[in-house]
């Protein structure tokens, strides 16, 4: 069987060894986060990819090929008036509504983003038992968080319906058939099969893996087949664990696959690069090498595949950017990672240019200490406003004196994902 030549033994070597360094998370320099895993839907013919990545979630659309990002958010915990990182997101669509989930360890988080511009809250849900959601997916129109209690099914309306004893310290390395009969959970090089019905392992085998990182695998709907990429083989297997084919790729890492369910083609990355494959003799079709595009400093892991528009587009997570790929792994555009501060980076205030005036008059209302780059509403006596604050977490905003008996009455300023709220009292006369 032809295999694909990537690199010689010493450019691997070489390469391997220099991509340990770069990519493993370092606590000295540079605070430069990587892209490594997202999700990706089509929704109204439009791609929508997101990724929690960079801690809050970032929300982008593909206009003309281009990536365009919409919407970051953080979350706020006002207990501890400060900002918890998103460890994982998840599409769904809802009755015509796209809806995105997302864990931060204590909550799980239900968002409409129909307009990806203005995410709308829906709701939180804490979990009772103690539960730290490390990652969150879906299967069979339910939602699957994947935490230290194990993995919980949930209805959409966050209530929790079965939970099942499987932990996994990489989240995207469980998934479920898509009856929701079987969780599939690699760890370390083993492969386990869990029967949700018996609450047991069914079956169990070793895969090829020198390290424990995330490693998604894809089940097909067609034929009860597994396909994943381990460090040494891009696999079809049973259930029970028996190989029906097999291809030898020569990176030495191997992370993703994805696909399109019913599709005579599936993708997979290797940190160098990413390989399309036909199913039907596991014959590499097409490959591209990622570790240099969008400057350099890549190293392909988290991959996705969306429909759309008459072809489909391959989202991979390069660690230095996201890549959006054509069928034919063609590069269409990137977005390059880079360190962004929301935080408040003062304390809250208020102020007006005028105490009292009467109805009608104009007021100046400026502020700060809200997060940056953040949706303001505000509220004077009943009159509401939106607001933007800049990049130092301040804004400026005219408001209109309401037609009200005179009064002393506040200006209440809330913000919209750092939930911080403050007041400054007015006179009417």
């Amino acid at each position: 069987m032809k295999k694909i030549k990537f690199l010689s033994k010493v450019g691997v070597s070489f390469l391997l060894l220099t991509f340990l360094f770069t990519l493993r998370p370092s606590t000295v320099g540079s605070k430069m986060k990587s892209y490594y895993t997202g999700d990706a839907t089509n929704y109204h013919n439009q791609v929508i990819l997101g990724t929690t990545n960079m801690g809050g979630f970032e929300l982008f659309k593909l206009v003309d090929n281009k990536i365009i990002r919409t919407t970051k958010i953080r979350s706020f915990d006002a207990q501890y008036s400060g900002y918890e990182d998103f460890h994982e997101l998840v599409f769904n669509i809802e009755n015509d509504i796209l809806y995105i989930y997302l864990v931060d360890g204590k909550y799980i988080y239900k968002y409409d983003i129909s307009n990806l511009y203005t995410p709308k809250f829906i709701n939180k849900v804490k979990d009772n038992s103690w539960d730290w959601f490390r990652g969150v997916d879906k299967a069979n129109g339910k939602i699957i968080t994947i935490g230290t209690k194990g993995v919980k099914i949930w209805n959409t309306d966050l209530q929790v319906i079965d939970s099942f004893d499987v932990v996994n310290e990489y989240a995207r390395n469980i998934s479920f058939d898509n009856r929701l009969n079987n969780i599939f959970n690699i760890e370390d090089n083993i492969f386990n099969v869990f029967g949700t019905n018996s609450r047991k392992i069914v079956s169990s085998f070793t895969i090829n893996s020198k390290e424990n990182h995330n490693r998604k695998f894809f089940i097909s709907s067609n034929n009860s087949r597994l396909y994943l990429v381990d460090d040494n083989y891009f696999r079809e297997l049973g259930y029970n664990g028996e190989i029906t084919k097999s291809f030898k790729h020569t990176s030495t890492l191997g992370y993703d696959v994805a696909g399109i369910s019913g599709s005579e083609y599936l993708y997979f990355s290797d940190g160098i690069g990413i390989v399309k494959i036909r199913l039907s003799d596991l014959k590499p079709l097409t490959w591209v090498y990622t570790t240099d595009l969008a400057g350099g400093n890549g190293w392909a892991m988290g991959l996705e595949v969306v429909g759309g528009a008459g072809e489909e587009k391959i989202i991979n997570f390069n660690n230095s950017a996201i890549l959006v790929f054509d069928k034919n792994l063609k590069l269409l555009d990137s977005f390059k990672a880079y360190e962004e501060r929301e935080d408040p980076i003062e304390k809250l205030f208020l102020n007006t240019n005028i105490k009292i005036a009467a109805p009608g008059a104009n007021v100046v209302l400026s502020g700060g200490g809200f997060g940056l780059n953040e949706d303001l509403k505000i509220n004077f006596a009943g009159k509401k406003y939106d607001a933007k604050t800049d990049d130092n977490g301040r804004f400026m905003k005219v408001l209109e004196v309401p037609a009200i008996l005179p009064n002393m009455v506040d200006i209440k300023v809330d913000g919209q994902q750092s939930n911080l709220t403050y007041s400054i009292s007015f006179k009417i006369n």
